[in-house]
């Protein structure tokens, strides 16, 4: 009786301590929930707080990228010799070769240049003479001689002249009596641009210049028109952009064809505003895009900001007679079979999505420069942890080692030997980089995200390597659609669809003009005169293309280090 007792009490026994184990193994699994809860929202409040320090900089802070030189207590020497920054060790070369920063304009001892006054423009002379009083001898009264000496001096005076041209046609009466002839034989008029306007083929060509090249609105125009005696009416100058968009759209179709046989292009985009109500589109946002070849721009406006717009910009209407080749890309767009380009072989592009998915045998050059990025921003999220900014800045010092060691390699170009050389040190750099990449498993997530970008897009942030005509960044592109972006700051977009195609056409044109050294001015006022001439856009766009007239052999503009 006893025993069964006993046995019953520990049995319950048992039970108690079974039930209070299962108590204090769910409050042990509720208390890591919490904890790993808790270190959840921890790195999510520290990811915000990032964040809003980043906005915080952006909005407020410098806009350059430039980095400070390093303090002279450590400099970057001793950084390249082997020193590890939070687990990041920068390679030895990169010791010779980091450019050491250079103040930015004139330097100390510089003679600058002078009061220069252009030859080329016109001289008119102003004599000025001392008052008769002063032409005679104050004691005696004689008068001084002339000796025909003058002290001459210069000095430029710009004015705004607006002049109105009377053409007066001649008129002739035969002195015949043969039948069938006129009785009056008037000169043909002065070809003019747009049918019964009142304003010369240089005119049209100030107002868009003037928009176009240098960001003026038309408004502000309008102004300053007015104070020079000339009132016009906001519609005449915009009825005026619209009459031209005909004559230039053929002419822009020109320099798209051009754009379609290159091998090698960049691109980029920014947003655009076309205040006008679209069925189907729920805001104003459009998006500017920005192609260019080593010798022409092509710029387009659309509503969309997906891969169908570069993929259309980049091919041709495929004809229905045209045979089918299966090797080629060929996509659908508004109802028509585009095929793309076969010529072009590498896009230099950031890494926003739509540009790897136009073709599978084009190869996305990324962007280092936009690589680099990622670091800075990171400085300023994470400003006040002193391991992160070192892990950061030794990145960025590492990018400045790849961008020198590449100059250098360009450099030497038609020294094989040299060349030779330099490759070697280029690809080691590159490889020290993989590595670093590879051994990011380790890091905090903040460092490791920037790292798996970098991995995730490492065969095209390399394709410069083994093709030095490649260049390592996009800042070609990004140089060029900074004109639009100016524009788009000072008149905020356009309040038509046609208006805005009119700007991105303008914009091609300037751009490529600007990138041959031809004066914008002067070509457009020629090619305006060829339409007004015939009453059409020339059939022969020949004469009109800059990059026959460019003496420059330069195939990309070299990219400047960050």
């Amino acid at each position: 009786m006893c025993e069964r007792l006993i046995a019953q009490l520990e049995a319950k026994d048992r039970c108690i301590l079974d039930e209070q184990a299962g108590i204090i193994a769910g409050l042990r699994a509720e208390n890591q929930r919490l904890r790993d809860e808790n270190q959840q929202l921890r790195a999510e409040n520290q990811a915000l707080i990032a964040r809003l320090k980043l906005e915080i900089a952006k909005r407020f802070g410098a806009s350059s990228e430039r980095q400070e030189p390093a303090p002279a207590e450590k400099s970057t020497s001793a950084v390249m010799e082997g020193e590890t920054a939070t687990g990041l060790e920068t390679s030895t070369v990169s010791a010779e070769v980091v450019p050491a920063s250079r103040k930015r304009g004139g330097q100390e001892g510089h003679k600058g240049h002078g009061r220069h006054i252009p030859a080329v423009l016109p001289r008119e002379e102003r004599e000025h003479d001392l008052p008769v009083s002063e032409r005679q001898c104050s004691q005696c009264g004689l008068p001084y001689q002339d000796t025909g000496l003058t002290d001459d001096s210069e000095e430029v005076d710009v004015q705004v002249k607006i002049v109105v041209l009377r053409h007066k046609r001649k008129c002739y009466r035969p002195t015949c009596k043969c039948e069938g002839l006129p009785a009056l034989i008037v000169a043909p008029p002065a070809p003019k641009l747009i049918p019964k306007g009142k304003f010369t083929v240089q005119t049209w060509v100030k107002f868009l210049l003037d928009k176009y090249l240098a960001q003026i609105p038309v408004n502000r125009q309008r102004l300053l028109l007015s104070q020079a005696g000339l009132p016009v009416a906001k519609g005449t100058i915009h009825g005026g952009f619209d009459r031209l968009y005909d004559y230039l759209c053929p002419l822009y179709e020109h320099f798209l064809a051009r754009l379609r046989l290159a091998e090698h292009a960049h691109a980029d985009e920014t947003r655009w505003m076309i205040f006008e109500a679209i069925e189907g589109k729920a805001n104003c946002r459009w998006w500017f895009w920005l192609f260019a070849s080593d010798d022409v721009v092509c710029c387009v406006l659309d509503p969309s900001r997906s891969a169908a717009v570069p993929f259309k910009t980049l091919s041709q209407v495929m004809l229905p007679t045209a045979p089918a080749d299966p090797t080629a890309t060929t996509r659908q767009i508004e109802g028509q079979t585009y095929v793309f380009t076969p010529h072009l072989k590498v896009l230099s592009a950031d890494r926003y999505p739509a540009y790897p998915a136009l073709s599978p045998t084009l190869q996305i050059a990324f962007c280092w420069a936009h690589q680099r990025r990622d670091f800075t921003d990171f400085l300023k999220a994470y400003a006040d942890q002193p391991e992160w900014v070192a892990w950061a800045n030794a990145w960025i010092t590492t990018i400045a080692n790849l961008y020198a060691l590449n100059a250098q390699r360009l450099d030497v170009l038609t020294d094989p030997q040299a060349f030779d050389i330099a490759q070697t040190q280029l690809e080691q750099a590159i490889a020290l980089v993989a590595q670093q990449v590879a051994e990011r498993s380790n890091l905090p997530i903040p460092q490791r995200k920037i790292l798996d970008s970098m991995h995730n897009h490492w065969s095209g942030l390399t394709i410069f390597v083994h093709n030095p005509a490649i260049p390592m960044d996009n800042n070609y592109a990004e140089r060029l659609i900074r004109t639009p972006v100016v524009g788009r700051k000072n008149y905020l977009g356009h309040q038509s669809r046609r208006a805005g195609h009119t700007g991105a056409m303008m914009f091609s044109l300037v751009l490529t003009c600007q990138l041959h050294e031809i004066s914008p001015f002067d070509f457009l006022v020629s090619y305006f005169q060829a339409c007004a001439q015939h009453g059409r856009p020339p059939s022969d766009l020949t004469p009109f293309s800059p990059w026959l007239k460019s003496t420059s052999t330069e195939v990309n503009p070299p990219s400047h280090s960050p």
